[in-house]
């Protein structure tokens, strides 16, 4: 869950070695790499995600162009980093004042090139794909209200996407945090007074509550319980921060965020990926325990391992409880970490809820087999 109360008293090296803004791009990238190595391997197992997002991708398999694209991002990050590290001779504390704008500028080119610059500008198209730019910004602008694609079995695109922007709450409010502080002419190279950016938990809370939007609309009453128990840790987080109430918001907060997890756990388990582990159909002779009848992935510990991944990381909030690892996490090292371990769950999580959705559609007979056999034959 997230907090907002680390990185206050200390100038870690981390927010020197690799400031804000190179985070904030570095877990974009890793996002869209990620993307394309669950596209990648969904498709080793016969799920053709385009297909199932309801996305014209260009002729070959969607994966090898996303793979280029996160490379075409990746490439000035390093070639601005590396700048970085040498103009500053590696973080030396008198000329890193003399470099602070170089990784805004960096955060500020790979949002322009990504979202801001027309297609028809960038090449060559399998890197920066107009469709693929617009498909996203399109489901973008439906879900940021809480809206869904009218038709039922067109709307999984729009809920992936909408999970996914829960994932980011952290980094998206980041993203205020450093464009407030360039707009200041105040260095991100610098340890975070988190709690002195008042938009922070209302910006934590938006996509929690642009999913209870969607499921209110939709009658799914239960689905919307999960994502308003993610609100009062926010809340609470905010009280601990100002010492208001400790230790007793502490303690509220702790089993509000344990609450919420259980509740997201069983969640991903049972209704995302269609497992029996957490319920009475567990012990079914008809398929291994825990498991379901249909699966693509052909190995059984492909399912037992991504349950046990989900669980401990869904748990990554508890590890400052852990002794030794407190003042670990008490710093932006360590909210570094837990963002980019929340970005690889989120990618293993998306493997197993796009298999589960596949089997479904097949089951129901709602995906186009013929749309899907054409694609296989053109890449």
């Amino acid at each position: 869950m997230s907090g907002l109360d680390a990185g206050t008293a200390l100038t870690d090296t981390i927010s020197i070695a690799l400031p804000l803004p190179y985070r904030l791009t570095t877990l974009f990238t890793l996002g869209v790499f990620l993307w394309a190595v669950t596209v990648h391997n969904l498709a080793r197992f016969g799920i053709n995600v385009a297909t199932l997002l309801q996305y014209d991708p260009l002729p070959g398999p969607a994966y090898q162009n996303i793979y280029l694209h996160s490379l075409a991002l990746f490439q000035p990050q390093l070639t601005s980093y590396v700048a970085y590290c040498f103009l500053t001779h590696f973080w030396d504390r008198d000329l890193l004042r003399y470099f602070t704008w170089l990784p805004d500028l960096m955060l500020v080119f790979i949002v322009v090139l990504s979202w801001m610059v027309p297609s028809f500008l960038l090449h060559a198209r399998v890197v920066w794909p107009a469709s693929g730019r617009n498909s996203l910004l399109s489901t973008f602008g439906r879900i940021i209200l809480g809206g869904l694609r009218t038709a039922k079995n067109e709307r999984f695109g729009d809920i992936l996407m909408a999970d996914v922007l829960t994932s980011c709450a952290r980094p998206l409010s980041e993203v205020y945090i450093a464009v407030y502080l360039g707009v200041v002419r105040k260095s991100a190279v610098t340890a975070l007074d988190r709690k002195s950016f008042a938009l922070v938990p209302v910006i934590l809370a938006i996509p929690f509550v642009i999913r209870m939007r969607q499921c209110y609309l939709h009658d799914q009453p239960a689905n919307l319980i999960k994502y308003l128990t993610a609100i009062p840790p926010i809340v609470l987080s905010v009280l601990v921060s100002f010492d208001i109430g400790r230790p007793v918001t502490t303690g509220f907060w702790f089993l509000s965020s344990l609450l919420n997890t259980a509740y997201s756990f069983f969640w991903d388990v049972t209704k995302d990926w269609d497992l029996t582990l957490l319920t009475t159909k567990r012990y079914s002779s008809d398929y291994p325990f825990g498991l379901r009848r249909t699966r693509k992935f052909n190995n059984k510990w492909y399912y037992y391992g991504m349950i046990a991944v989900d669980l401990v990381l869904r748990l990554s909030w508890a590890f400052r409880f852990v002794p030794g690892l407190k003042s670990f996490f008490a710093v932006e090292g360590g909210m570094f970490l837990q963002e980019v371990l929340e970005v690889v769950r989120r990618a293993l999580w998306a493997n197993f809820r796009i298999e589960a959705e596949w089997i479904r559609g097949e089951e129901n007979n709602s995906i186009p087999m013929e749309r899907v056999r054409t694609e296989r034959l053109s890449a």
